[in-house]
């Protein structure tokens, strides 16, 4: 009985993110990150030398504006990879002490890459109108 247990926790563990997550929750989480994107965002411009006017998730340059979108903050992906960490670790890695460091270390493999695709979209000459790239969409000014 205490086996079977056991070997149940971590199917039953994996149906816990399956439960849809509260609006508020949710939006509290959404707007955290993208105010985070468009600090991290607005910051490496200025240490860059471009002139950036930050109010809160709406970073604004000299030629276009840019906002951080609520659909592109990255928080779906980001439980996707915890969990696929999650997984990775429960069959893949016999040391208990790194499966547990697997998924916290999901967390900087979802937001660099955003925050890459971030940078590169500010550094677009000129004044576009683009779709979700990342976590930021910027519209004309």
């Amino acid at each position: 009985m205490q086996v079977a247990f056991e070997e149940s926790l971590f199917p039953l563990g994996l149906l816990v993110p399956n439960v849809p997550i509260p609006t508020l929750v949710f939006t509290q989480a959404t707007l955290s990150l993208q105010l985070l994107t468009s600090h991290l965002a607005s910051s490496k411009l200025s240490l860059l030398g471009v002139p950036v006017l930050r109010e809160g998730n709406i970073i604004r340059l000299s030629r276009m504006l840019l906002d951080a979108a609520q659909a592109c903050s990255g928080i779906r992906s980001l439980m996707s990879l915890v969990i696929l960490a999650a997984i990775y670790g429960h069959f893949a890695e016999p040391r208990l002490l790194l499966r547990g460091l697997l998924a916290p270390a999901a967390i900087p493999i979802a937001v660099v890459p955003r925050d890459l695709s971030c940078k590169s979209l500010q550094s677009f000459p000129g004044s576009f109108r683009w779709q979700c790239i990342g976590r930021v969409a910027a519209a004309d000014v």
